[in-house]
């Protein structure tokens, strides 16, 4: 973007704060450009740079107001943490919701910290999709709560986008992470949720629904399923659940090295590409997904009524999109398998209905 260009852009921003703003416009400009040039510069020209450009003056007015928030009052100390954050966002690749220490994520204000994976767009544009196409309108308080397991949950943002806006629903999330199992639930109740209708628990995958001892755990599952697997928590038995959510790691080691420094400094690497043994195998996330996810959700006569022409699973795969959807698909466990594209187009999440 050549000078020009760059002096004649605006000097204002769409949805500016309403409090007097305590930077000069030099010093805005100049910030900008430190953030644009270090997280946003491309090849391209034109449009693209012109909305990175925006994207990183946008960085620097929500960094200014986060000042003010955090009981700046004197112009000269705003400055000051205004410069201190760039530094941190340019010098150290910091993420922006980690400075700031919160995301928006569809209507809930998700606090962030290291290393939990801070709220994507395209995270959200799905959880938005599904709620609004097939929960919002549809599900009503004189039936049995929607029960909704969010696998990897992270900060817990999906899950608790899930019960803000789809008040009769409980959410179980699942996370291997202490600290995502803390954060979560210090976010639902952030966001006005109950321990009643979320609570966050630690295992790797299944790891805590199921014993290695090949029975259930409850006589009325052994009724149900034959006696094949044992589940370990009483209420999260084989048949249980409404809805499975889940964003798993999915990263391959290939893509990992091309990350940008802003994620591979700060984000678990465990949350993106996966633990040791499923490193080169993130596959076995989305197998582990398939088959187990499969025999917890409710079979068909049980349905809730707001799920019986929608999907019950709804999982983000990026780039191994067609081979996790050939998987469910060769399964027998799924049906209406669909593969969707975000934003910028790319593969991105599968919904599916349990075939049972």
């Amino acid at each position: 973007m050549s000078e020009v260009e760059l002096q004649a852009l605006p000097k204002t921003y769409r949805g500016k704060s309403t409090r007097e703003s305590c930077l000069s416009v030099e010093e805005r400009r100049l910030l900008t450009r430190m953030i644009f040039e270090t997280h946003y510069t491309s090849e391209g020209e034109g449009e693209e740079d012109r909305a990175m450009w925006y994207q990183s003056a946008l960085e620097v007015q929500w960094l200014e107001e986060w000042a003010l928030g955090e009981g700046g009052v004197e112009k000269d100390a705003v400055r000051r943490a205004v410069k201190k954050a760039v530094l941190q966002r340019v010098d150290l690749h910091k993420p922006l919701a980690y400075i700031i220490g919160h995301q928006p994520f569809y209507g809930c204000n998700i606090h962030c910290s290291p290393p939990l994976l801070c709220p994507r767009p395209e995270t959200e544009m799905w959880t938005h999709w599904f709620v609004q196409k097939h929960l919002a309108h549809s599900v009503a308080g004189d039936k049995p709560p929607l029960r909704v397991l969010d696998m990897c949950c992270g900060t817990g943002c999906v899950g608790i986008a899930i019960a803000v806006h789809v008040p009769h629903t409980e959410i179980v999330a699942v996370d291997v992470m202490d600290e995502a199992v803390q954060v979560s639930e210090e976010n639902a109740r952030r966001n006005g949720i109950p321990a009643s209708r979320y609570r966050a628990i630690k295992s790797d995958m299944f790891e805590a629904f199921f014993a290695p001892d090949g029975n259930f755990s409850s006589e009325k599952s052994k009724e149900e399923m034959g006696g094949k697997i044992k589940t370990k928590l009483a209420d999260l038995h084989v048949g249980s659940l409404d809805i499975i959510v889940s964003n798993p790691p999915y990263v391959l080691p290939e893509q990992y090295s091309s990350l940008p420094p802003s994620i591979k400094l700060w984000e678990s690497k465990l949350a993106l590409v996966g633990d040791a043994k499923r490193e080169n195998h993130q596959y076995f996330y989305f197998q582990e997904l398939c088959e187990l996810g499969a025999t917890m959700l409710k079979p068909r006569a049980r349905r809730h009524v707001a799920l019986v022409d929608a999907p019950n699973f709804i999982v983000e795969v990026g780039l191994q999109a067609e081979r996790v959807a050939s998987l469910m698909e060769r399964s027998g466990l799924w049906e209406n398998v669909e593969v969707h594209l975000d934003y910028a187009q790319q593969l991105r999440w599968i919904t599916a209905s349990s075939s049972h």
